[in-house]
Formats: structure tokens, C-alpha cells, sequence
């Protein structure tokens, strides 16, 4: 029961493992693939948005400075002392004509003086217009600048309408006065209107201070509305240019919907034309990929948890196999033979398994039927010794000579038993050539028991290198994890993110599993030679290294004195560490481990002096049922969810025990805690 549990826990493993393997790198590459698709995307995007933007904005850029060129060249010719004033009169006239977005013009002197004013409005509405700008139109105007007001609104038509001024100079270049422009800008906001901007797109224009100037919504305009606090408005206000890393931006559009849009200055005026597009509208064709992504991934998970359980079990099946039929021949079981199939590496390892077991067999065989027939053949010499001191037997009779088919020594020499003594030397000299031969056998057990402790070394190494190798992916995946993280963390949301750190935390898991399988396999291949360990420094030392996790669980540990014995110190600190950790891991909830250690020591039959080591705690303990299983690969009575660990830790302190020809046993009742007892010897035989 227990075995199948273990063939059940390494495949499910296994499984697990190819399956995280599988959907990380899956996950992985749709992650980039999408983050890609969707930068594209989001670049086609932006570069229409742009375009459609410089557009709108050269016609306004454009609008603004053909006006400026018709007022200029009408400045140079009204010089007022080179034309009179019906002169001048028809000059503005006439541009007040040629161009309709003209409402008013007036031409005043060099002492700010009106000599000539033109309008299609009333005059008292014209008068108005003076009272307004003519100050900051004429300052700018003196000083050679061009003069371009804010825009402001017609109380009467509601159309948006600016001040435009330009300097009035002579031949010689000085200043004779300043021809001052009202102009409506009707037309720019026909011009947002016509923009078309994917099916829910929209484009307005604002001024260096957020305010709306231009939108389909003209009630906004009208109001006054001031965006400055959108995003992409106050990277115009705050003269932010637009790098090309952060080219298309996401914001909250001017509806309050998250938007992907973009904004272009003028420059002269200083207004900005900004267009916007609904994310959802955007990035459809990123969403779609993304969905399709999905369903493959879905349907290659699928494929791969397929594969990933068929590969875990063709795998872990025949090596579980092989390691209980290995155990059961080591219990005396000797008949058994192990199952050829699997991986062509592990079905080979098993038919030089089963070819070393039957030589064995055979070896053992000979050796039993070779004994019993000297055990006869001596009880039969004894009978015969003791007839003859009795005067039964007549001993000067002589040795027949036998015709025997067989020319086993043991046989002859029974045959000659029951002939005579005469010839004592020779029955002696068979005996001698039998005790040879067996001999030999002796010497052909031995080769044959090397090749096992061979074999199983190989095993050994066979788990190392499957482990080591099992690394490499898995620093792969924490890498590009990381990477991903680092890199995309502004653009992946919490679910992704909260994707990326299971992903980490099922590969840290995977390496402390193939790291404690490492450390089971160098149980026997790394061991160091026994020498003279003080039990109480060890035990001083494990306590050192697990002080901080003493403080936290407030643990009690109390100490009796301990021997000093033949051993692997690292591996005897490696053992204590495991125990000692479990009892302060599994305290019950609100109860501080208390922890007592313990030793006796005792002699058992053959005089060899054991110390027997008590590891007591009062922690959760477990039903007694399981206190060999938990000594077993891979096996944990509780979840990792509940407490974290590989399932190996008491199978490296069962194997580092069993190395040092000592014997670990576990005794608990749930709720009441668990005594681990160790017995060790205190001094090392050499085994023959």
C-alpha cells in the first residue's frame, strides 16, 4: 500500500512538473506575443491618429498664417505717410473682402491713433471691438511682433473669433503704426466636425491654457470647458514632447472613457488639434488575437497534460518498479525478478538487474546444497569416529576402491565414510578440496555482490544526474518570469502580474524538490568517512541555525547530555536539523513547541554498544498508522497549502540513519505530539 502510494506521488509529480513546464512556457510566449501584437497595434493606431492630427492642424496653422500674409502685405502698403486715407480706405476694403473670415479691420497710427476703420458689424459693436484689444494688439505690435488674442465667443453669433495684429513700418523700417484684424475661426470647427476618426473616434482643439476652442459638442465650447486635467492635455500645457517610447498614450478621453490618442501643437498659435479613439475600438484586433491565443493555448494545454501524465508514468512506473523489487530482494526475496519495460535506459538497468539477481540465485543455491551435503558428510564422519571409539567398528579393514559416476567430492567422500577409516588422510584431503572449491564460490559472491553495490550506485547517480539536469529549465523559467515582470510591469495588469508570481513560486517549489533529491541521492555517493562526532556540539550548532525560527515560535528546547560516536558530522547535523525543524514546524496553533532530547545507551547481543537518541515535542503529531510511511520518498501527511516542504526530508534522515547502520523509528497520537528515536551505534565496525 504504502509503494503505490509512492508510484502515485512521484507520477503525479512528474506530471505536474512536464504540465507547469509546458503551460509556463506556453504562457510565456503568448505573453510576449500578445504585449508585441498589442504595442503594434497600438503603433498603427497612433501613427493614423498622428496623421489625421498634423492634417487638421496644418489647415488651421495654415488658415492663420495665409491671414497673416494678406495683413502684412496690406501693412506695407497703407503706410500712412505714403498713401492717403481714401487710399488706405480702399486697401482694407478690399481685404476686408477677399477674405470672409475678416469681420473687422482697423489701421491706427503711430500714436495710437485710428486713422482708418472698416467693419461688417454695426458701429457699436465695432467700438467695443477697439475697447477690447486695442491695447495688447498695438504694445506687440510696436515692439514688431505679431499679436494673435485668445479666442473668445460672439455674444451674439456664438462663433469663436481672436484679435490678429502685425506692425506697420516705412522703407527704413520704422515703426508707423499697427493694422489690427478680428477673424472668426467658424471654420475650424466645421474642420473637427468633418475629421473622422475610426467609427467612435473624436478630435478637438484646446488653447496653452486646457481650454476647449473646438468640439462637436459646441455647448462645451461655448461654457468654456477647460480639460487641462486629462492626461494627454497636460503634457501640452506643461510643453511635454512626445518621445517616441511614449508615442500612442492611454488616458481618459474628454467622455470619460479610457481612450488611445494623441496630441499635435501648432506652434503659432499656441493651440494643440487632439484626437482620441475608444480603447475597446483601438485595440479590437489585439483582442481577438488575444481570444484566439487563448483557445490554442486551451487546446495545447490540453495536448500537453496528455502527454505530460503518459511521459510522468512511462517514467516514474518502471524506476518505482525497479526500486521496490530492489528492496524485497534486499529483504530476502530472492526469487523476484523486475519488470522489464520503460525508457530504453531504465528497461536495460532492469535486465542487468534480473541477469545479476539469477547469478546470485545460483551462487546462493550452490552454496546451500554444498552445505548441506558437508553438514552430512561431517555428522556421518562423527557417527563414524564415535562407533569406532566404541569398539564397533573394525579399522584395519581397507579402503574400496568405488566406481562412482559423479565426481562430486562430497558424494565420494559419503561413500567412503561408509567404507572404512583405513585411509583417514584422504577423506581429510577431500574435504580440504571441497573447503576450496567453496571457496571459490565465496570469492564469486563477492565479485557478485560488488556488481550489485554497483548497481545500485549507478541508481543513485542516475537520480543525481536526472535532477541536476532538471535545473536548468526551471533557472530558465524564474529568469524569464523576472524579466517579464520587470520589464512589462507597466503594462501588465494585477491578474497577469499575479500569473507571473505563481508561475515563480511553482518553479521555487520545483527546485527545493530537485534540490532535496540531490541531497537524498548524496546521502551514500557524498558521504565522508566516519570519525569522532560530539553529539552535543551538532545539536549546539542546529539550534544556532534555527534561531530565528526559535524566536518566532517562542520553542522551548531542552538538552541532555549526549555521546560522542562514530559518524558523518555533516550528515548527523543534516539529521538533527530535519527533526528538530519538523517539531518546531508542526506546533500546534497558539502553543509554543516544546521540545526535549534525550539518549540512553545500551548493549545489545552481539556487544556492540548502541546510544539511543529521543527527539519528543508536543506538536500537532499524526495517526500512529503512518510512522513507516512518513520515512518514504516524496510523502507528506499534510498539503503544501497548510505547510511547505518536498516530502524527502525524512527519507534523507532514514537513509542518512541506515548509513551508519543505525535503525529510526516514529511514534505520535494526533493532537498529543511525535518522539522520534534514533539508535546509532557508538563505534563503527568494518564490514567484511
Amino acid at each position: 500500500m504504502s509503494q503505490n502510494k509512492k508510484s502515485r506521488s512521484l507520477s503525479i509529480t512528474l506530471s505536474i512538473s512536464f504540465l507547469s513546464l509546458i503551460l509556463t512556457s506556453l504562457f510565456i510566449s503568448g505573453a510576449i506575443g500578445t504585449f508585441f501584437s498589442f504595442r503594434a497595434q497600438q503603433n498603427i493606431v497612433f501613427s493614423k491618429q498622428q496623421l489625421i492630427a498634423k492634417n487638421a492642424a496644418n489647415k488651421v496653422t495654415g488658415f492663420i498664417q495665409d491671414k497673416f500674409s494678406a495683413m502684412e502685405t496690406a501693412a506695407s502698403l497703407a503706410n500712412p505717410s505714403l498713401i492717403s486715407r481714401e487710399e488706405q480706405d480702399k486697401l482694407l476694403s478690399y481685404l476686408l473682402g477677399s477674405h470672409y473670415a475678416f469681420r473687422q479691420l482697423v489701421l491706427l497710427n503711430s500714436k495710437k491713433l485710428k486713422t482708418i476703420g472698416i467693419s461688417r458689424l454695426s458701429r457699436e459693436v465695432s467700438g467695443k471691438f477697439n475697447e477690447l484689444f486695442e491695447n495688447d494688439s498695438f504694445n506687440q505690435a510696436s515692439q514688431g511682433k505679431k499679436y494673435i488674442s485668445p479666442v473668445y465667443f460672439d455674444k451674439i453669433t456664438s462663433e469663436p473669433m481672436i484679435i490678429m495684429s502685425v506692425p506697420v513700418d516705412n522703407a527704413l523700417g520704422d515703426f508707423q503704426g499697427v493694422l489690427i484684424a478680428e477673424v472668426n475661426l467658424k471654420f475650424m470647427w466645421d474642420l473637427v466636425e468633418s475629421i473622422k476618426i475610426g467609427k467612435k473616434g473624436l478630435a478637438y482643439v484646446v488653447d496653452s491654457q486646457g481650454n476647449l476652442i473646438a468640439f462637436g459638442d459646441i455647448v462645451r465650447v461655448l461654457k468654456g470647458e477647460n480639460i487641462g486635467k486629462l492626461n494627454v492635455i497636460r503634457d501640452f500645457v506643461n510643453n511635454i514632447e512626445i518621445s517616441e517610447e511614449a508615442k500612442a498614450k492611454l488616458f481618459r478621453g474628454i467622455n470619460g472613457t479610457i481612450v488611445l490618442g494623441t496630441h499635435v501643437p501648432l506652434g503659432v498659435p499656441d493651440w494643440a488639434v487632439v484626437t482620441e479613439m475608444p480603447v475597446s475600438e483601438a485595440y479590437q484586433l489585439v483582442i481577438q488575437t488575444i481570444i484566439a491565443n487563448i483557445i490554442f493555448t486551451l487546446i495545447m494545454a490540453l495536448l500537453a497534460g496528455w502527454i505530460g501524465i503518459y511521459l510522468s508514468r512511462r517514467l516514474s512506473e518502471p524506476l518505482v518498479n525497479l526500486m521496490k523489487t530492489a528492496l524485497r530482494i534486499a529483504d530476502g526475496e530472492i526469487e523476484l525478478l523486475a519488470e522489464v519495460k520503460g525508457p530504453t535506459e531504465i528497461s536495460n538497468l532492469a535486465k542487468a538487474f534480473n541477469s545479476m539477481t539469477a547469478q546470485l540465485r545460483e551462487v546462493i543455491s550452490n552454496l546451500e546444497q554444498r552445505s548441506r551435503y558437508l553438514q552430512k558428510t561431517v555428522q556421518k564422519y562423527v557417527k563414524y569416529m564415535s562407533e569406532v571409539g566404541k569398539g564397533k567398528l573394525d579399522s584395519r579393514l581397507t579402503l574400496k576402491k568405488q566406481k562412482n559416476k559423479s565426481d562430486d567430492p562430497l558424494i565420494i567422500l559419503g561413500q567412503q565414510l561408509n567404507d572404512t577409516t583405513a585411509n583417514l588422510h584422504q577423506m581429510i584431503k577431500q574435504i580440504q578440496d571441497t573447503s576450496a572449491k567453496l571457496k571459490q564460490h565465496e570469492e564469486k559472491l563477492l565479485i557478485y555482490s560488488k556488481k550489485l553495490k554497483k548497481s545500485n550506485q549507478e541508481l543513485e547517480h542516475f537520480a543525481y544526474i536526472a535532477s541536476h539536469d532538471l535545473q536548468e529549465p526551471l533557472r530558465k523559467i524564474q529568469f524569464f518570469g523576472d524579466r517579464l515582470k520587470t520589464k512589462y510591469s507597466g503594462v501588465l495588469d494585477e491578474k497577469a502580474i499575479d500569473f507571473v508570481n505563481r508561475m515563480n513560486n511553482a518553479a521555487l517549489r520545483m527546485e527545493d524538490f530537485i534540490k532535496s533529491l540531490l541531497l537524498y541521492s548524496r546521502v551514500t555517493t557524498k558521504a565522508k568517512p566516519f570519525s569522532s562526532v560530539d553529539l552535543n556540539e551538532v545539536i549546539k550548532e542546529v539550534v544556532g541555525d534555527l534561531e530565528i525560527r526559535i524566536h518566532e515560535t517562542k520553542a522551548e528546547i531542552t538538552i541532555e547530555k549526549l555521546p560522542i560516536i562514530d559518524a558523518d558530522s555533516l550528515q548527523m547535523r543534516q539529521l538533527f536539523q530535519n527533526i528538530i525543524g519538523n517539531s518546531i514546524k508542526y506546533h500546534r496553533t497558539d502553543v509554543s513547541p516544546k521540545i526535549n532530547i534525550n539518549c540512553k545507551i545500551m548493549e545489545v547481543e552481539d556487544k556492540n554498544v548502541l546510544c539511543e537518541v529521543n527527539i519528543i515535542d508536543n506538536g500537532i503529531g499524526f495517526d500512529n498508522k503512518y510512522s513507516e510511511q512518513i520515512f518514504g520518498l516524496f510523502q507528506q501527511l499534510h498539503g503544501h497549502s497548510e505547510y511547505e516542504g518536498s516530502g524527502i526530508g525524512l527519507s534523507i534522515c532514514k537513509k542518512i540513519v541506515e548509513h551508519h547502520n543505525g535503525i529510526i523509528k516514529a511514534f505520535s497520537k494526533i493532537g498529543e505530539g511525535s518522539t522520534f528515536s534514533i539508535q546509532l551505534p557508538l563505534k563503527q565496525k568494518e564490514i567484511e
